[in-house]
């Protein structure tokens, strides 16, 4: 990371203890949002699995777009 990013960085972070309670309280939501989201994949699984494997089979084919969706947003928006 070159310098002048590194300063820019600690300046919009703060320093220290600071720094680590503002990224916590930005990151918590997107936390939350991940737990959820495989919490109602497994849920989902759960309610179909005494249809059969191909009730699973289709529950895992819905929530892999899920996954993936939240890969690419997450590496856009980490990367730009």
């Amino acid at each position: 990371m070159p310098e002048n990013e590194k300063t820019r960085l600690q300046k919009f972070m703060g320093g220290g203890k600071q720094g680590y309670q503002i990224a916590f309280q930005m990151a918590w939501p997107a936390v939350m949002e991940s737990f959820f989201i495989a919490l109602a994949g497994m849920v989902d699984s759960l309610m179909v699995s005494s249809i059969g494997a191909y009730a699973v089979a289709a529950v895992g084919l819905t929530t892999q777009p899920k996954f993936i969706g939240f890969f690419f947003l997450f590496f856009y928006f980490t990367w730009r």
